[in-house]
């Protein structure tokens, strides 16, 4: 389940993933190893598209979350954005998700 909250917003969506979510996983320890910056986007997408989630570096990093329900009679999308540092804030970001994904 990913669950978004921004601003009074709170979406959840059941999000599948085929391989345990390592894909995941590889795209924040790919950031965490390029700390110091990248150009462009580096992009994350869930195999169905209802998760995308965009990460650029711009000093701090600069996420952008999109969760959608296609498959329902009344379709949402939900967007928003977050920052994290690059340096402390990152890397316990990635050993949470590390241990959250480890451990499933």
């Amino acid at each position: 389940m990913i669950t978004a909250n921004f601003d009074g917003l709170c979406a959840r969506k059941r999000v599948y993933d085929l391989d345990g979510w390592s894909r995941l996983l590889s795209f924040f320890e790919e950031i965490e190893a390029s700390w110091r910056g990248w150009d462009g986007d580096k992009l994350f997408t869930s195999p169905e598209g209802d998760f995308r989630l965009v990460a650029k570096h711009v000093g701090h990093i600069h996420f952008s979350i999109e969760l959608n329900e296609f498959q329902r009679l009344d379709p949402w999308s939900a967007k928003g954005e977050f920052d994290l540092d690059p340096g402390e804030e990152l890397t316990a970001t990635v050993e949470a998700l590390r241990a959250l994904l480890v451990g499933r």
